[in-house]
């Protein structure tokens, strides 16, 4: 009789587990929209009739997921996703800082020869690379565990080269969108020249040669879709009129589809260039899997102009929901539903225009301008210690010293540096200020939010002083628009569904997760080693195939 249960349960399991396998992705697509706040996801999800509408109704929601960084930004996001680490273990501490000679760097920035970007005429000197992530990817793990016959192959595409870098790692496949030329392009980094899809692509694309292009609503301008506060209110924007209609493209600038980029237009180019990856490289091997990482970019390059509750932002938001249903069943000419993966987060959120949100009655709401805040610190430290522009950079939240505070006498230098710190800890709208030492030194719990900032700090990168202002208040050196800068829930807390058909489907989370884990669990279900970095736990609510067999 036990012999007679034994081989049942065998059978039975046998079954289960094989049926499991054949529900193993084949096609995992990972959707990462630019400044994609989890507060708009809850404001305009009753307008939602597509992609985004689709994957969020039927995935597994996770309504509590968090970039813990105290500056979250687009290079420190993707990276983070891509890594499954924080800043503090890959490096990418922003989109640039200042480097120990005092100089600007870029966070995809490499100027060596391999690194040369690809372009028609031969003429850029710039390079792009993945130079400066000190830490494997994702990516690195599924092409180090590819074979020769189960290949994983491994796409990046973007509108902005940081974004694809951060995800593609090293040996993914890395792609962007170049403003200067209207093509899409990569570096030798990736590639020993560019592949003769992405020209014919461009080629067909002709993006090149546009006059103009239109932006037209999703819904009729009188739609409840439309029915928000400040949702023309341009007296606080970076530009004084809707970007909605038509436009003419003026070659002779020197990125011309700078604009173009903005709109709902280049985001439609990224998902048909997406899809032709797709086409391209996908096949009917059932032991070979394609990844594809994919970054939304527009949502953000408008989204910093005009505001999260602007007419420009939502409708971006509406036409994203809608293109991404068309791409999202044009997958199954590939690939079934079933054997398809879909992850959609962000990698940062967004705070509203604070003047306009001051008008709206939030006294506090606050932006301080950087240029005049350096200048009050510089001449207090003169007039104390005499010397000129102690401060020589600022990137928020970090204040860099000059060369000559930074050489100065140890008792001198620390005098130097209190006396900062005094200063901004007087000024209205900032909260704290640290040191790299004091803040690493600083015993924390994960969601103290100065967690977050130990979680951003990186030797050599990060400045002098760092410090953390006020909710709803921001340093800058812009007078209008918006951004993303602060550890605050509207910019840290983002979007996160997983969705595969029939294996993880239909659940909300309100456990709190932090996006790292989405590389361990992607891991974990792809069946690869986790970025070697990562000390992170899979998803909660996740089933794999290796929970299934123990």
């Amino acid at each position: 009789m036990k012999s007679s249960y034994s081989a049942r349960f065998i059978l039975l399991f046998f079954v289960f587990f094989c049926n499991a396998q054949e529900k193993s992705p084949r096609l995992t697509v990972v959707l990462v929209i630019d400044q994609f706040a989890y507060h708009e996801l809850q404001k305009l999800l009753p307008f939602f009739k597509g992609g985004i509408k689709f994957l969020h109704d039927n995935g597994i929601r996770y309504i509590n997921a968090f970039h813990a960084h105290g500056m979250p930004e687009t290079g420190i996001g993707h990276t983070t996703i891509g890594t499954a680490t924080w800043a503090k273990d890959h490096g990418i501490i922003g989109n640039s800082w200042i480097n120990e000679k005092g100089n600007l760097v870029l966070c995809d920035q490499d100027n060596s020869p391999h690194a040369a970007v690809f372009s028609p005429d031969g003429t850029y000197n710039f390079g792009v690379s993945p130079k400066n992530i000190m830490v494997d990817a994702l990516s690195d793990q599924l092409r180090l565990n590819s074979f020769p016959h189960a290949k994983n192959t491994i796409f990046s595409i973007s509108l902005k080269s940081r974004s694809s870098v951060g995800m593609a790692g090293r040996l993914g496949n890395a792609l962007w969108f170049d403003t200067k030329t209207g093509n899409f392009t990569s570096s030798k980094a990736y590639f020993k020249e560019l592949p003769a899809w992405v020209k014919i692509f461009n080629k067909e694309r002709n993006i090149q040669n546009m006059k103009s292009y239109t932006w037209d609503l999703t819904y009729p301008k009188d739609d409840q879709a439309y029915q928000f506060y400040d949702l023309e209110d341009y007296e606080y924007t970076g530009v004084k009129r809707s970007w909605i209609g038509t436009h003419e493209i003026n070659h002779n600038e020197k990125d011309p589809f700078l604009f173009f980029e903005k709109t709902p237009n280049a985001n439609k180019l990224l998902l048909d260039f997406a899809h032709e990856c797709l086409k391209t490289h996908i096949t009917d091997n059932h032991n070979e899997r394609f990844i594809l990482w994919l970054s939304l970019s527009s949502l953000d390059l408008i989204g910093h102009v005009y505001g999260p509750n602007s007419l420009e932002l939502i409708d971006m938001l509406y036409h994203v929901d809608n293109q991404l249903n068309k791409f999202i069943q044009s997958l199954s000419q590939y690939v079934p539903l079933q054997e398809t993966l879909f992850v959609l987060t962000a990698d940062h959120g967004v705070f509203p225009i604070l003047e306009t949100l001051k008008k709206r009655g939030i006294p506090f709401a606050h932006r301080m301008n950087a240029d005049e805040l350096i200048k009050v610190l510089n001449d207090g430290i003169e007039e104390k210690h005499g010397i000129k522009n102690a401060i020589a950079h600022f990137k928020m939240p970090c204040f860099y010293c000059s060369k000559e505070v930074c050489s100065s006498p140890r008792p001198r230098y620390n005098a130097i540096i209190e006396d900062i710190k005094k200063e901004l800890m007087a000024t209205p709208g900032i909260k704290a200020a640290w040191t790299y030492k004091e803040l690493i030194q600083m015993p924390t719990l994960p969601r103290d939010l100065k967690q977050y900032y130990k979680n951003q700090l990186y030797h050599n990168r990060t400045g002098d002083i760092i410090c953390q202002v006020q909710p709803y208040n921001y340093i800058d050196t812009y007078t209008s628009g918006t951004a993303h800068g602060t550890p605050y829930d509207y910019d840290t807390h983002v979007p996160l569904i997983v969705y595969q058909k029939g294996v993880h489907e239909n659940k909300t989370i309100g456990t709190t997760v932090f996006t790292p884990q989405i590389g361990v669990t992607l891991a974990e279900i792809l069946n690869v080693p986790r970025p070697s970095a990562s000390t992170f736990d899979v998803l909660p609510g996740i089933i794999t195939e290796k929970k299934l067999e123990s």
